[in-house]
């Protein structure tokens, strides 16, 4: 096979295991910016491993939205056309430069590659047509989920130009820490301040409205003495911070209710996963499900999958997580309520890491996308 380019605006933090797998066992060399216009977004450079050139990525606003774009990309395509056969590329029309780029390399002989999300919910009117002649210029897709394949199926894409490859974060660093710490449960939630009949429930995520933070924390302050035992660890930031904080003090329930802010850390955030019955998210559950997994920890979110990113395919009811249903304040609390039977979440821990190590992990994606390349 010949050399594969990868093209993302930036490279956050989360994605770089599996690039450092795709380098180890592909000829594979990266164009990106080296951080986000969102300052927010780790993008730290310290451990890539893999051949890369810097592009530069910019923003412009047009009717007052802000349109993503980058330059350097020309020479690159041009300087590799003879070496390189597929361009990879966001599968994300609102880079208004991916278009320019993807005709370019179509023309140059490039196999065009989308990799992302595809859709998650079927798009309607400007926006599907936007969308359809984007989508028009791929050879082949990249997609997280199975659910993106079917509506990508149902806009009119061709199924044999479809490969599904999940999605992955630093897996074997997970690994490590949850052998390190199997069976020390008891020992680091009385070392965090937490005895063994607490029920302990994780919330990650950048704390923004969409993640509803604010719905489990009303929860358990309306309830007091229904869940009297159940702890939250809140680990992110963000906007909604301040107004989650005021709502646990009006409950009067800051003992129940612990704000770590960022963590990105993988050995310390394996102290709280290892601790913790479940995590949960009422809103809106991407990547933080695949975190939760891998520590062997069952996930709670809503039913409505729609509105969720592909990785909410790994929740699989009472096997993995539970699904409530949304915006049913009584099926959310019937749910929580299970997390009192110990030895049914103690049994779905194994699930939970069976999931994750036969979908969810950088060398599952590399041997799918290795796979998907070689076929073309």
């Amino acid at each position: 096979m010949k050399k594969v380019i990868i093209h993302y605006p930036y490279i956050p933090s989360y994605r770089v295991p599996v690039f450092n797998a795709l380098s180890r066992n592909m000829d594979v060399v990266f164009f990106s910016d080296l951080s986000s216009i969102d300052k927010t977004i780790k993008s730290d450079r310290h451990n890539w491993e893999f051949k890369h050139f810097k592009t530069n990525l910019r923003q412009i606003s047009i009717f007052g939205r802000k349109i993503d774009y980058e330059t350097g990309v020309f020479c690159k395509l041009w300087k590799l056309r003879k070496e390189a056969s597929h361009y990879v590329l966001l599968s994300n029309p609102n880079i208004l430069t991916s278009w320019v780029y993807s005709v370019y390399a179509k023309l140059l002989g490039y196999k065009i590659v989308y990799w992302g999300h595809g859709l998650l919910k079927p798009d309607k009117g400007i926006k599907a047509l936007v969308r359809k002649i984007y989508y028009s210029l791929a050879d082949q897709f990249f997609l997280y989920g199975n659910r993106g394949k079917q509506l990508l199926i149902n806009m009119g894409v061709k199924s044999t130009k479809i490969n599904v490859i999940y999605n992955s974060l630093n897996y074997e660093e997970q690994k490590k820490y949850r052998s390190l710490l199997q069976n020390k449960k008891e020992l680091l939630r009385k070392e965090n301040g937490y005895n063994n009949e607490d029920i302990i429930i994780i919330c990650m995520g950048r704390l923004v409205p969409k993640l509803k933070i604010d719905v489990i924390i009303s929860l358990l302050g309306k309830h007091r003495s229904l869940m009297d035992r159940y702890r939250l660890i809140i680990i992110g930031d963000g906007p909604e911070r301040k107004n989650l904080e005021q709502i646990a003090f009006e409950y009067n329930i800051q003992d129940k209710v612990n704000f770590l802010g960022k963590v990105y850390d993988e050995k310390t955030l394996s102290l709280y996963y290892m601790m913790a019955d479940a995590s949960a998210v009422i809103g809106v559950v991407g990547l933080a499900a695949m975190h939760s997994l891998a520590y062997g920890i069952p996930m709670i979110t809503h039913s409505n999958i729609s509105e969720h990113c592909p990785e909410v395919e790994a929740i699989i009811n009472s096997e993995t997580g539970f699904l409530f249903e949304q915006n049913n304040e009584e099926s959310l609390i019937n749910t929580l309520l299970k997390l009192k039977n110990k030895k049914q979440m103690m049994d779905m821990r194994q699930n939970c890491i069976n999931i994750i190590e036969k979908y969810y992990t950088p060398i599952s994606q590399v041997e799918l996308i290795k796979s998907a390349l070689s076929e073309k």
